[in-house]
């Protein structure tokens, strides 16, 4: 606003020589002028931008995506974040909204959502976000999400302010319907805090066949080893919510869940930090961001003896 006693000077990404790549040749021109979009059209004509410089913006952008105005700017408003900023394409999700749909099926009180019932031969997959399951409106819900694995399509929603036992053991039963060839679906349970308590249940309690186990290196040891459970921290989260926001903007994963794409559209930037806004939640969020993980993780493969 000019009220501190210092000028503002604006540097945008096409005033670095070094932000160029290179023409592979003639031919390459001619295709980058006929495939200009609007917005590319008039960005050139406005900065006088090389064939060049749209090559290595439109890589740039590929890579980063919803990222690109903070990294490389173009005006001085697209500069910063700001709080407030939503984590997802909000366009996208907005239009997801509009086109959900009601589940085909409930059960337990609501509890339990199902918008496709298992398909014989599908496999299936389970991302659990743990909460400690008080029953009031500034807490989260326990939630479970359930995705084919692979179309990616998300099946069921089982959300619940239940105690973490008695979660555990409807997560349990909501795995069992969505069994493939006999085997339970592979299961993420997220071990933070409440997470770790329907972690011991299933492990120790329920004996369940086909938890997640997230492989690390030792730093003592300098050796791999594998713990139960999914570890949402600094180092995993940014992923986590970065494969799902890519996820949700190629249409890789197919939802009809209005509830899960109204945390998308309110998971903002609070004090440098993405998470729900006030008075809102991000339960769905991270279950179904642990779900998405899911689909990648390699299946344990049986072991053979051969005599």
């Amino acid at each position: 606003e000019g009220k501190a006693g210092w000028y503002n000077i604006f540097l945008p990404w096409f005033e670095d020589p070094d932000n160029v790549i290179l023409l592979g040749s003639e031919e390459e021109k001619y295709e980058i002028l006929e495939s200009l979009n609007e917005e590319e059209t008039l960005l050139a004509k406005k900065f006088n931008l090389s064939y060049e410089q749209i090559k290595w913006r439109r890589q740039t952008k590929d890579r980063l995506r919803r990222l690109f105005p903070q990294e490389y700017p173009e005006d001085s408003e697209t500069a910063f974040l700001t709080s407030g900023s939503s984590y997802f394409n909000i366009d996208i999700v907005n239009e997801l909204i509009k086109k959900s749909k009601k589940p085909i099926k409930t059960k337990w009180q609501n509890q339990l959502r199902i918008w496709q019932l298992p398909v014989p031969g599908q496999e299936y997959v389970v991302g659990t976000d743990v909460a400690a399951g008080i029953d009031d409106s500034k807490h989260d819900f326990s939630t479970s999400i359930v995705i084919e694995r692979e179309s990616g399509r998300h099946v069921a929603t089982l959300k619940c302010k239940l105690k973490p036992h008695e979660f555990t053991i409807k997560t349990i039963k909501m795995c069992e319907l969505y069994k493939c060839k006999g085997e339970m679906p592979l299961w993420g349970i997220e071990r933070n805090e409440h997470g770790r308590a329907v972690l011991a249940d299933a492990i120790h309690i329920h004996d369940y066949p086909h938890l997640y186990k997230h492989s690390r290196l030792d730093p003592a040891s300098k050796q791999r080893i594998a713990e139960h459970g999914w570890p949402t921290n600094a180092k995993t989260r940014p992923v986590m919510i970065d494969d799902l926001a890519e996820a949700i903007e190629d249409g890789l994963i197919i939802t009809d869940d209005a509830e899960f794409l109204s945390q998308c559209r309110n998971f903002v930037l609070k004090k440098g930090k993405f998470e729900a806004a006030s008075g809102c939640h991000d339960d769905d969020v991270m279950a179904t961001a642990i779900a998405w993980q899911m689909r990648t993780a390699r299946r344990k493969i049986p072991s053979i003896t051969v005599i």
